[in-house]
């Protein structure tokens, strides 16, 4: 039996960043579409779930200028799928900020990152019967 590839869902407002992991996941062998804002994200999820596979992990930027960031967008995705596992990534971390994240989402990734720390945070999420970097 073959096994499936994790699918991602990559949501940044900076259009390097979702290049950057766009790239980056494809070469280690996820499935990944990038969006630009929540609503482009609940837009892409919903397509997921009509289709034979939905995303695995959503992959949110917290702070979306002029767009729904993450926090909304969290909560509109668990509405189409409460399976669906949560990573949040900012550039404001302070404390409170991060307790308040992570009462919405699995995981925390203060900016800047690496993608190989993105990818470790991915790893635990997903059981690895579900991974497949071929």
């Amino acid at each position: 039996m073959i096994k499936e590839k994790t699918k991602i869902l990559f949501m940044d407002d900076e259009s390097m960043i979702r290049d950057l992991a766009r790239d980056y996941f494809h070469s280690e062998g996820y499935e990944i579409e990038v969006v630009k804002n929540g609503m482009e994200a609940v837009a892409m999820h919903r397509k997921s779930m009509a289709g034979e596979k939905p995303f695995q992990v959503a992959v949110l930027d917290i702070m979306i200028p002029g767009g729904m960031g993450g926090m909304e967008t969290i909560q509109n995705l668990r509405e189409i799928d409460p399976s669906l596992k949560g990573i949040a990534i900012s550039a404001y971390a302070d404390s409170a900020s991060v307790k308040i994240y992570e009462s919405s989402f699995e995981k925390f990734i203060a900016k800047p990152f690496t993608m190989q720390q993105l990818n470790m945070a991915i790893g635990t999420l997903i059981p690895t019967e579900s991974r497949s970097h071929q």
